[in-house]
């Protein structure tokens, strides 16, 4: 008879492979090796992720009334970003926000010690903003890193900063996009070697 936990990661394969919940619908492909890879040990499994990602949005007070006007988990380049800016602003009297975060990771372990243990390695390539979530049901590792930019740039149909400043916030976004990943590479390389 199965436990608890292995039910639990079964059940969370099959969503994962056939009924993935995200707002994009599938999981981001500079993703899927290290997902893969910890998915593969019995004494984890993943329940969501995130690449990191650039944004333009329309925020909410409630998380699921974010409307997403642009998302990319790669490089923009700010010319074209600039000009989709402009077309937002012009058709939206709202606020517009622009916005990146950094990788996410969620990982359900099957007990505290298996946790500390990833835990431990998490904090040892930097990702410090790590920490476990225990719940009755579940022991969570949360895998954040700190890559993150957040400013409002419209209200009322008008820009309230200057293309040269947004040229300047798409390229410290582009920079904090390609560290972001670069960790995700490391993790992926430290899984491999010492979660065997």
């Amino acid at each position: 008879m199965q436990d608890k936990f292995n039910q639990s990661k079964e059940s969370n394969m099959f969503k994962l492979d056939n009924q993935d919940k995200s707002k994009k619908g599938e999981v981001d492909k500079l993703v899927i090796t290290l997902i893969e890879k910890i998915n593969s040990f019995e004494d984890y499994f993943t329940t969501s992720s995130c690449s990191g990602r650039i944004m333009i949005i329309k925020p909410s007070k409630v998380k699921k009334d974010v409307e997403w006007l642009f998302s990319s988990h790669n490089k923009v380049e700010p010319e074209l970003l600039i000009k989709k800016i402009h077309d937002f602003v012009n058709k939206s009297k709202e606020p517009l926000w622009f916005k990146i975060e950094g990788f996410i990771l969620h990982i359900a372990c099957r007990d505290m010690e298996s946790a500390d243990k990833l835990l431990k390695l998490v904090k040892k390539i930097g990702l410090k903003r790590s920490g476990i979530v225990s719940t009755s049901h579940k022991i969570m590792v949360e895998i954040i890193s700190s890559e993150i930019l957040e400013t409002p740039i419209s209200k009322n149909n008008e820009l309230m900063v200057e293309d040269n400043y947004l040229t300047f916030i798409i390229e410290e976004a582009n920079a904090k996009l390609k560290r972001t990943h670069n960790r995700i590479k490391k993790l992926e390389e430290a899984i491999e070697k010492c979660l065997k």
